[in-house]
């Protein structure tokens, strides 16, 4: 490796199951678009659209393209869980994202994981 590549993780991948949420949530648009698209604000990047959001016959299917990657967000509202994905190539506070998510979805129960992607990249 030249002195000019550097490896760098690409990129921040935080990623929230959350079951047995507030039932009044999980099946509404509003919340769930809200939620998308108040997100990048919080974790401060930089949106490139409105969010994309879609019903499905289980729930809401949506996604927010964010100059440095993307959020999603799946519902199933039948059994109140909610998946949601953080992908951004600018790090950002975990901590952050919690106390914005449980204050709208009031999960009983979470499970998480946080993983650093791209960890051989060679920044150019």
């Amino acid at each position: 490796m030249s002195r000019k590549q550097i490896k760098k993780i690409f990129g921040y991948h935080f990623i929230l199951d959350l079951y047995d949420c507030d039932p009044e949530t999980v099946g509404d648009l509003k919340t769930c678009y809200s939620y998308l698209d108040r997100l990048p604000f919080i974790l401060r990047v930089n949106k490139q659209s409105p969010p994309f959001i879609v019903f499905t016959k289980t729930g809401f299917n949506g996604w927010i393209p964010i100059v440095e990657s993307g959020f999603s967000l799946y519902t199933n509202i039948s059994s109140s869980f909610i998946s949601i994905d953080v992908y951004s190539c600018k790090k950002f506070e975990t901590e952050d994202i919690r106390k914005f998510t449980y204050g709208i979805f009031k999960p009983k129960k979470v499970k998480e994981r946080y993983l650093l992607r791209g960890k051989e990249y060679i920044h150019p």
